[in-house]
């Protein structure tokens, strides 16, 4: 996780007496400022744009902050960071809710640094007993994965029904969904290199310690009956709303619940992102909490390991010789904007 600070902005296209209702959410990195970021924006733009800088945000973890903003706003969204407010209350309640994203990354840090330089050091102390506190965030664990589980099941429910759409003759998602081809990279033979050349496959083999900084929480995630009324409030609404989709011709209307899902799924992440931190903290170089998480930190025994890109380096023709065929596969692209 990148922790760099810098600044949210909100950058508006100027009419001739008011302003469109289409927003730019975006941001800029450290020493760079929002308002020296815009004019890189008005090149090629027709229009005439616009940041107040009341409206400026600086936090840290910048970077987590704008992806949390374009998901909690995705329904809002009409192509890539580009948002549609139409009054001046909507864009006033985005600006608000990324200074709220922005307090609570602040208080937020230590936490989230400390997680982080745990993660690389030798768990050198037995496993302790359950706090409250340990055992308050492990609940919270399991009732934020319990929520992700419920909104992939509903996600994949709308993909299943777009997929029929665009398979179907008269049906169509009208820019909502499509299938893409994509041609993976060709993978390099290892198994039938080290059959044909093995010394010279042993040249490029390494020794190679490893580490395992895997942490493990063992609460069990909550059923679908046990999460929050407000949660599954806004679910039986989504439902409702796939649920109303019963041909193929009206899949563009898949859409919205979609988009809310993904608003829906991103309080439930940040969530965990949060608890998982903290009980991190809470674990510290411990191997673990009692009933609560494991989190055995320690260098395994070292493995023979194929350098691979030294090998390229110094075999560009062989390497060649070794390589599968591409393969191509198709996937669903599903658009993260407004029908």
């Amino acid at each position: 996780m990148d922790y760099k600070s810098g600044e949210i902005y909100f950058v508006r296209e100027r009419t001739e007496d008011s302003f469109s209702s289409f927003v730019k959410i975006g941001l800029v990195h450290g020493v760079r400022d929002s308002l020296t970021r815009l004019k890189e924006h008005q090149t090629g733009n027709p229009r005439k744009l616009y940041i107040d800088e009341q409206q400026v945000v600086k936090t840290e973890a910048v970077d987590l902050v704008e992806a949390q903003m374009h998901k909690v706003f995705s329904p809002k969204r009409v192509s890539g960071e580009w948002f549609d407010f139409p009054t001046e209350q909507e864009l006033a309640t985005a600006v608000s809710a990324a200074q709220d994203l922005a307090k609570e990354v602040g208080s937020l840090m230590p936490v989230f640094r400390e997680a982080k330089e745990l993660s690389s050091q030798v768990s050198d102390s037995p496993v302790i007993p359950a706090s409250e506190d340990a055992l308050s965030l492990s609940r919270a664990i399991a009732k934020a994965q319990g929520e992700e589980d419920v909104c992939k099941t509903l996600i994949e429910t709308i993909k299943s029904k777009m997929r029929a759409a665009i398979e179907d003759e008269k049906g169509e998602v009208k820019g909502g969904a499509e299938m893409v081809t994509k041609t993976y990279a060709p993978k390099f033979m290892l198994d039938a290199f080290k059959t044909n050349n093995p010394e010279l496959f042993e040249k490029y083999v390494e020794m190679v310690q490893g580490w395992n900084p895997k942490f493990v929480p063992t609460a069990k995630k909550l059923k679908r009956e046990e999460l929050g009324r407000d949660f599954l409030e806004q679910v039986e609404e989504i439902e409702s709303q796939i649920n109303a989709v019963d041909s193929v011709e009206e899949a563009y209307r898949l859409i919205e619940p979609q988009l809310l899902l993904t608003k829906l799924t991103a309080r439930s992440k940040w969530d965990l992102d949060i608890s998982l931190a903290k009980l991190k903290v809470l674990c510290g170089k411990h191997a673990g909490i009692e009933g609560v998480c494991s989190w055995n930190r320690q260098f395994s025994d070292p493995k023979p390991v194929f350098n691979e890109k030294l090998f390229v380096e110094e075999n560009p023709e062989l390497y060649i010789d070794f390589l599968a065929e591409a393969k191509t596969g198709t996937y669903l692209r599903v658009a993260k904007r407004k029908a």
